[in-house]
């Protein structure tokens, strides 16, 4: 079970870590509007992680399953504590895709005081933009 465990880990990690590779800002925006909770109160690089969460978690269903077992999490904690290649990739890739995105986004959307223009981003995660 526990190469089982393992080779999910690594297959987690790894399907995250290339789906950040080539990661845009307007993948994440699609269903955005439903992560900005507390307009006016947040950073970019804020609103930015939870773009990118909620974008990841949009494939992980199989995972989602996995981690309902008690039995799985345990060992997959044990398992994840020790060295995990892919884990580094995935951890790489995601400081990457922070940075990229959260240049994007403050290109697009932040104000000339450098705040987040929340109208101007609404607008563009409900297509009327």
């Amino acid at each position: 079970m526990e190469t089982n465990i393992q080779h999910r880990l690594e297959t987690y990690y790894q399907q995250r870590a290339e789906r950040l590779e080539t990661l845009k800002l307007d993948d994440t925006l699609s269903d955005g509007a439903s992560v900005f909770w507390s307009p006016g109160s947040e950073s970019a690089p804020e609103v930015v992680s939870r773009l990118i969460e909620k974008y990841l978690t949009r494939f992980e269903d199989w995972w989602n399953a996995l981690i309902q077992n008690s039995e799985f999490c345990m060992k997959a904690i044990y398992l994840r504590a020790h060295v995990d290649p892919q884990r580094f990739l995935y951890e790489e890739e995601l400081a990457k895709a922070h940075n990229r995105i959260t240049r994007e986004f403050l290109n697009r959307f932040s104000t000339t005081e450098n705040a987040i223009h929340w109208s101007k981003l609404l607008r563009s995660t409900s297509g009327a933009d």
